[in-house]
């Protein structure tokens, strides 16, 4: 019988490629702000211990204003959005009464959950803004996860040697380098099917490249769940765990794809 993983692909997959090629920017948008904050506020729950507290509600205010500004291209908000949370929060934790011995850890926590979650996932935003943009987002999905999907497989049947134990103690070599080749041979077949005016070595090399840093990215999840002392983020999505779980994958590939498309490196 198919697992949760299987089922939740599934029905999760058809829905995705609908919201793509076929919703409207502003769909996809406010799509990619539910899935930013819900990110974020995992992140803060996974971090938050019980002598801390995060301003959980001013980084997920701050979080949505940010996505605005990525949304309206509107640097100028962006810029401010980021000042104005810095300051905030210090104002908000001088005045909080509280011990001061976690000030530091909280404030650094509750910054540094805006820029991992909701500022690298609004770079999507901007690539659905360019060229062909639906093609590249669907491009970029289709690599990492391809990647994703061959490391956990691959690994499952083969892996021996271990990646990172301290990190993550079922991730293997073997399988980095299986999920390596499914980003590789993925994005053959995206460059065949979206952009066959490009030249298959580059692209190959960009779709290998986002590949090989979306395992990077996994792994830096992985860091911060094993330093939290969590094994998945949240549940919302069977078999795969939370939001933050399913598309940790995508945060390092996705300024790296607008830059590379931005700037014509394919």
């Amino acid at each position: 019988m198919p697992s949760k993983r299987v089922f939740t692909a599934l029905v999760g997959l058809p829905l995705f490629i609908l919201l793509i090629f076929r919703g409207s920017s502003s769909l996809f948008f406010f799509s990619v702000l539910i899935v930013a904050l819900q990110g974020q506020n995992e992140l803060y729950h996974l971090l938050e211990s019980g002598e801390e507290r995060l301003q959980k509600f001013l980084g997920l205010l701050m979080g949505a204003l940010l996505l605005i500004g990525f949304y309206t291209e509107d640097g100028r908000l962006v810029a401010a959005t980021i000042s104005l949370f810095l300051i905030l929060i210090l104002i908000f934790r001088t005045f909080s009464m509280r011990d001061v011995a976690q000030a530091a850890k909280e404030i650094g926590v509750t910054f540094f959950g805006l820029f991992y979650v909701s500022y690298f996932l609004g770079y999507l935003i901007l690539i659905r803004g360019q060229e062909h943009g639906r093609s590249w987002i669907f491009f970029l999905f289709l690599v990492v996860w391809a990647g994703d999907t061959g490391a956990y497989y691959l690994g499952s049947r083969f892996g021996k040697h271990k990646l990172f134990r301290k990190i993550s103690p079922k991730k293997t070599w073997e399988g980095a380098v299986g999920g390596l080749i499914c980003s590789l041979m993925a994005s053959a077949a995206g460059r065949y099917f979206f952009f066959p005016e490009y030249d298959l070595n580059h692209m190959v090399i960009l779709g290998g490249g986002l590949g090989l840093i979306g395992q990077i990215g996994d792994l830096a999840e992985s860091l911060l769940k094993r330093s939290a002392g969590f094994k998945d983020s949240g549940a919302v999505f069977p078999g795969h765990g939370g939001v933050l779980d399913r598309f940790d994958s995508i945060l390092f590939p996705s300024p790296v794809l607008y830059y590379s498309v931005l700037l014509g490196v394919y």
